[in-house]
């Protein structure tokens, strides 16, 4: 089962059916690092803190999904993590940013379990805990798991070029499938995010159709 840290400012739930962004962390927020187990290996993406700020503004909960094998492989423990989110707060919080949850697997990539991306438990046990329409709502990341984890749950993507993202660009060459934009950074996904929710129509579990060529 995932595990949920909820900034305690940030405990109330917002109105039932509202939308969310779930962004992925390593590589999308921060820099990628490998598994981060002390708060001062976390360093914030330079433009972060203002993509997740345009999306606060637009009024998107924000809720970040993410794989923490780290724990499952006992190179961090959860007490560890704890700090490492809370920096991840303080960091954003320190910009006008902030975040309603945060959501993570903490189990090893082989203990079969239901939680760890691309399966979408994470999703699924946050649009129940706060009131998320996962069909009006996005996923950001950069890697194949975190779009087959939207998709998995009837979400839209969006592929940002940061962490792992130029390297999984390359991979969608040619693929039949791809998210819904790619994008260079988060604020510019956070842009076309918010340009494009009253356009979008809701997405399925089925997905949106193929793409043959990427989005420009």
């Amino acid at each position: 089962m995932s595990r949920a840290f909820v900034p305690a400012a940030r405990s109330s739930v917002g109105p039932l059916g509202r939308a969310a962004v779930f962004l992925d962390r390593d590589g999308t927020l921060n820099e990628e690092v490998g598994h981060i187990a002390h708060s001062c290996a976390l360093r914030l993406l330079p433009d972060a803190a203002t993509g997740v700020r345009l999306l606060n503004r637009a009024g998107f909960a924000m809720v970040v999904t993410t794989n923490q094998s780290g724990i499952g492989r006992g190179l961090l423990t959860e007490a560890m993590l704890a700090p490492v989110q809370e920096t991840l707060l303080a960091l954003l919080a320190a910009d006008g940013a902030h975040l309603d949850a945060l959501y993570y697997c903490p189990h090893h990539p082989d203990a079969g379990c239901l939680c760890r991306k691309p399966r979408p438990d994470m999703l699924h046990a946050a649009a129940a805990d706060r009131g998320i329409s996962l069909q009006h709502s996005y996923v950001i990341g950069d890697t194949m798991s975190d779009f087959e984890f939207g998709w998995s749950a009837g979400c839209h993507t969006v592929l940002v070029r940061t962490g792992k993202g130029q390297e999984t660009a390359q991979d969608l060459d040619g693929s039949v499938r791809w998210p819904d934009a790619v994008c260079a950074t988060l604020t510019e996904a956070a842009e076309w995010v918010v340009a494009h929710r009253d356009t979008q129509a809701p997405a399925s579990v089925i997905g949106l159709p193929p793409r043959a060529e990427p989005p420009p």
